[in-house]
């Protein structure tokens, strides 16, 4: 279907960079006779201040196309319980434009409009959104559960993050549609069901699914689409990290993948500008979010697969200038460390010290990775932030330090929260002929 906007304001200068359609402006009110398409009309009675006939011929207009056509009345008019009242409020009117059919609505009205008319096309063509795919660290939490879960069970209840709770009641919201909630993380199951848990003990009422992992997030969508048997164009995802985002929009081509910068506002900019917010449109069913649970399952992974993302970085040796964000990653990161021990700046004299930055084309990441080895070249420790995983930058780094230092053994410790690191160490073992040496088995016979 094609999509018409019909006014009685010369809106289509202002409007039709952000809603592509076939406009007609008509101080008269004749339009051109349309079936089987999607008609907007847009009318304000503020300049004009209608008479009762006027507003009895638009009630005949609007009704005469709304009986072919699916029609969308934007207007300040008392009209039927069907009309969308938007434009009744002064202060969406800039009024040092003059005349009011050369449109005098300020940018944010216009993108109000705008927001209104693509949720009405997206929701004629393809219905309410289906599906919210939604990150957990720095998204729905301020913060990353495994490296700061003291700090945000302290602080969550703050005012500061009055952004991350207006996400989650939107998110509920959404569920409440009928939207089906899949929370998408880097983290094991057992961490982020402890993270929902603690942001809301119900959790489970508004969750479809949860999928947990180390794989590209563009492949782990693209397997729950095809599980769901779902268009990818009528899901949203939702996270706070660029490389993430560029990815899903390279790989899938998907529209709708939307960056959370910590500003609620500005993300529900850009739902609004996309036509992509529910409002109140679709309705849940329970028996559906059952089938999809069902469909989904446990075992969304597959073969891991990279991030496909431009980045360099810089590798230093005993730089004491690290020390601090050393001893700061030590203390927090707990995915991928293969021997979890808090350090002191003591610490850096017995070992060669590596450190490593990342700087990506969505900007510089910092010191997000050290590595600690003996004098006898073991491996005592290898560490980097969840952040900069994803992008095969912690296997570039190590098959360097492998030429540069002749490492000979891996000293690694197994918990069930560096699992991201088990699976390393074993694609080391296939890679390279190194001696893994379990801490466990260290400790039992010291």
């Amino acid at each position: 279907m094609k999509l018409y906007i019909y006014s009685d304001l010369f809106i289509q200068p202002h409007l039709e960079d952000k809603v592509s359609a076939i406009y007609h402006y008509s101080e008269s009110l004749e339009f051109p006779q349309v079936k089987k398409e999607l008609v907007v009309f847009i009318f304000s009675d503020i300049y004009r201040n209608y008479s009762r006939e006027a507003r009895d011929l638009i009630n005949k207009k609007v009704d005469e196309f709304s009986e072919f056509n699916n029609v969308l009345l934007l207007s300040d008019l008392n009209q039927t319980s069907s009309v969308i009242s938007f434009l009744s409020d002064y202060s969406n009117y800039d009024f040092t434009l003059g005349y009011f059919a050369q449109m005098p609505f300020k940018k944010k009205t216009l993108h109000n409009i705008a927001s209104c008319i693509l949720n009405f096309v997206r929701h004629e063509g393809s219905g309410a959104i289906k599906c919210y795919f939604i990150d957990l660290d720095n998204t729905l939490i301020p913060g990353v559960w495994e490296e700061n879960q003291d700090e945000i069970v302290r602080d969550y209840a703050s005012p500061k993050n009055g952004n991350y709770h207006s996400l989650l009641s939107y998110v509920k919201k959404q569920s409440s549609y009928g939207a089906q909630i899949i929370v998408i993380s880097k983290n094991e199951s057992v961490s982020i069901e402890s993270a929902l848990s603690f942001i809301d003990p119900f959790w489970n009422s508004w969750v479809t699914s949860i999928d947990a992992g180390w794989n590209a997030k563009h492949v782990r969508i693209q397997i729950l689409v095809n599980k769901m048997n779902i268009n990818i164009n009528d899901c949203v995802f939702i996270d706070d990290n660029p490389i993430e985002i560029q990815s899903v929009k390279d790989e899938l081509r998907m529209q709708n993948a939307m960056l959370f910068n910590g500003s609620f506002s500005s993300l529900m900019q850009q739902l609004q500008i996309l036509g992509l917010s529910n409002s109140g449109k679709g309705n849940f069913i329970k028996e559906r979010r059952n089938q999809y649970r069902n469909l989904l399952g446990d075992d969304n992974q597959k073969k891991d697969k990279s991030i496909n993302v431009n980045y360099s970085y810089k590798l230093w040796h005993n730089n004491k200038d690290h020390y601090d964000r050393v001893i700061e990653l030590s203390s927090k990161t707990n995915q991928f460390n293969l021997n979890k021990e808090l350090l002191k700046k003591d610490s850096f004299y017995e070992y060669s010290l590596y450190t490593w930055d990342c700087r990506t084309d969505f900007g510089y990441l910092g010191v997000i990775g050290y590595a600690i080895i003996s004098s006898k070249s073991e491996l005592i420790n290898f560490v980097m932030s969840c952040r900069a995983l994803g992008f095969s930058l912690e296997t570039e780094v190590f098959n360097r330090l492998i030429k540069e230092v002749n490492i000979r053994s891996v000293l690694f410790d197994k918990t069930e929260k560096n699992r991201v690191a088990e699976t390393f160490i074993n694609e080391l073992k296939k890679s390279h002929k190194l001696k893994i040496i379990d801490k466990t088995t260290i400790e039992n016979i010291e």
